[in-house]
């Protein structure tokens, strides 16, 4: 079964801003050749690639960023190397780290209490900062669908068409 992550592609999803969303977008809208997905399933689409001898397919999962747990309805293991990669990604988006922990701080400033921790950092050295909540999140994800580290998505399966199936369509397992 062939399988796409994709962010959202919309603010209504929760992604962190524009760039994400136009990733998503790309992510969902496009694969090799810039071909979108939607119709690579129709012979007459690519008549080159059937000359070829290329048999037509269809993704069958496409996994979203599940920002809100209501979104949620898939886990997904990322312990080990997926997290340390998923970390060093992040940290190479130099400018949203910064204003992630800026905005953590302004946060801890206007409630009710301080976290010196936050308080003192330094939004331009954030890696560690990063680095401890992403593993910490990851941890608490994890925690509820018995892995070490998971992440949240939202998965529709045949495009979406499994919520008009008469019947429970069965969920894999966790």
């Amino acid at each position: 079964m062939r399988f796409l992550v994709a962010g959202g592609s919309s603010p209504g999803w929760g992604v962190s801003g524009p760039r994400s969303w136009k990733a998503g977008l790309a992510a969902r809208q496009t694969r090799l050749l810039s071909k979108p997905i939607q119709a690579d399933h129709f012979p007459l689409y690519c008549p080159e690639q059937v000359a070829a001898g290329l048999v037509p397919w269809l993704v069958q999962q496409v996994y979203y960023f599940a920002k809100s747990p209501i979104e949620t309805n898939r886990a997904v293991d990322i312990s080990g190397e997926p997290l340390r990669r998923k970390v060093a990604a992040l940290w190479e988006h130099t400018n949203q780290m910064v204003l992630t922990v800026a905005e953590t701080q302004a946060n801890v400033a206007a409630a009710p209490y301080d976290v010196s921790a936050i308080s003192a950092l330094d939004p331009h050295d954030y890696h560690s900062f990063i680095k401890q909540r992403v593993r910490a999140t990851a941890a608490m994800v994890g925690k509820k669908y018995g892995f070490e580290h998971a992440e949240q998505f939202r998965r529709t399966r045949w495009g979406g068409t499994e919520r008009m199936a008469e019947g429970a369509v069965a969920e894999d397992e966790w």
